[in-house]
């Protein structure tokens, strides 16, 4: 490449990357893809992260309102990691340090079922594929050696549709910039107008990607209440599905929330959306708006050539036996809007919400023969009217009659209510409503301690 800095220092890229490549690059790109850009982050750390954080070159919307000095992780679409060096690729820091900012990502646009990042190490570019269940890397490339290689991922880059860069297809945005709409195309679901604050999110990557919206019925007025929670995670495969045992519990049952529908999400092709068919078995051509394509070949992860020396990172990063899980992302419709339990107005108030989620859990195991085992301060909710309390979050439950372990990797439950036998090391499958209980006094006890009779720290 003509002008290619001697010292690959940061600064001096970015400088070449503005003055050779940006002009070969964002003049060819369609109409549809006019409203993103490549841009440096510089010093400022961008709005709305879970840490002090920047990028180095970033792929971003043009977000019309936004400040264009300082960028919004909500903006980003694909982001980049530059270093001196080409020593440093495949390196741990690079790679965790892509990693944290992919963590961002995903943190404020959880809808994302992917996210696709790089690092350019001195002339050598890598491209990365983060999902829920982890990362994927390509081979890597020398950008003198394949310029229209490196020029077709970035092409490739800026001219992907929403769904090709990672975005749920069921979700779409509404003109008010307010509310999304979530039009979905799989399958029994009626529409709804759900609120862009997210109720619950996470700042993770390999993780279930819980993310909990308000919604409502899409005819209601603007005014209308929010009387449903929409809730989509990537569940594992070996999972049960949550909907399955909510889809039980009869309409009025006290301490337990009403069911509305579920399903898995489908892709706008009809796929069901998990990690192993839909984001990792798609192609790794990169089709443009104009109908061009670019391929950028990906190596299978067990290519990823670990570095001559391994540190206690990278011996787990680099190890190749250990498959990924696979994930299904699923969705649940549920009723009603419920509060924290912290909310609550006085010890009675408290004690009557425990009490019935109690109550909820009991009939879950007695009725149908289901056992909860996940009982935490952030599953126990204040109903709107009543009764006072419900259980949520049968993410982890299981029926009494399943004749072997899921084959889910970790342990299950929230390690601060966790029940002593269940710490002690007790099977998994040996885990019963008994051990509830011990978590139901556990979140008592968390709240007695840690909070006063209003609910506010002490």
């Amino acid at each position: 490449w003509v002008g290619w800095p001697q010292a690959a220092f940061e600064e001096a890229v970015l400088d070449w990357f503005f003055d050779c490549i940006d002009p070969i690059v964002c003049p060819r790109l369609t109409a549809a893809a006019h409203e993103v850009a490549y841009v440096p982050s510089g010093q400022l750390v961008l709005k709305s992260g879970d840490a002090m954080r920047k990028g180095d070159l970033l792929l971003c919307s043009r977000a019309p309102g936004t400040d264009s000095e300082r960028l919004h992780w909500a903006q980003v679409r694909v982001v980049g990691e530059l270093k001196s060096n080409a020593d440093k690729d495949g390196r741990d820091k690079a790679f965790i340090q892509l990693a944290n900012y992919v963590r961002e990502i995903f943190g404020t646009q959880p809808q994302r079922s992917w996210v696709l990042a790089y690092t350019l190490c001195g002339a050598t570019m890598r491209v990365f594929r983060f999902d829920r269940s982890g990362a994927v890397a390509s081979t890597p490339i020398d950008i003198h050696e394949s310029p229209h290689v490196f020029l077709g991922a970035l092409k490739g880059f800026a001219t992907m549709d929403a769904e090709q860069i990672g975005f749920d297809p069921t979700i779409r945005w509404c003109s008010d910039a307010k509310q999304i709409g979530f039009d979905p195309t799989i399958r029994w679901c009626s529409d709804y107008r759900i609120c862009r604050t997210f109720l619950v999110r996470r700042y993770a990557i390999s993780t279930r990607g819980t993310v909990c919206w308000r919604a409502r019925p899409f005819e209601t007025p603007e005014d209308g209440d929010w009387v449903y929670v929409i809730k989509d995670q990537w569940r594992a495969a070996e999972r049960d599905i949550e909907g399955d045992f909510l889809a039980r519990i009869a309409p009025g049952t006290t301490g337990l929330p009403q069911y509305i529908w579920h399903d898995n999400i489908h892709s706008s092709s009809g796929t069901v959306v998990d990690v192993t068919g839909y984001v990792r078995g798609q192609s790794t051509s990169v089709h443009s708006a104009s109908g061009q394509s670019t391929s950028v070949h990906s190596a299978p992860p067990q290519t990823f050539s670990p570095p001559p020396r391994l540190t206690n990172t990278s011996r787990h990063l680099y190890q190749t036996q250990h498959l990924h899980q696979n994930r299904i992302k699923t969705r649940l419709i549920m009723s009603p809007l419920g509060q924290p339990l912290l909310s609550f107005t006085s010890y009675k108030h408290l004690l009557l919400a425990l009490r019935d989620s109690v109550l909820g859990h009991r009939h879950m195991y007695v009725t149908h023969g289901v056992v909860h085992r996940d009982v935490s301060l952030n599953n126990v909710l204040l109903h709107p009217t009543a009764p006072h309390g419900f259980l949520i979050d049968f993410d982890f439950a299981i029926s009494r009659s399943r004749p072997s372990l899921s084959g889910a990797r970790f342990i299950t439950g929230t390690f601060l209510y966790m029940a002593i036998d269940v710490l002690a090391g007790l099977k998994r499958d040996a885990h019963n409503p008994i051990h509830d209980l011990e978590s139901f006094y556990y979140v008592l006890l968390d709240i007695c301690i840690n909070y006063d009779a209003s609910g506010a720290p002490r």
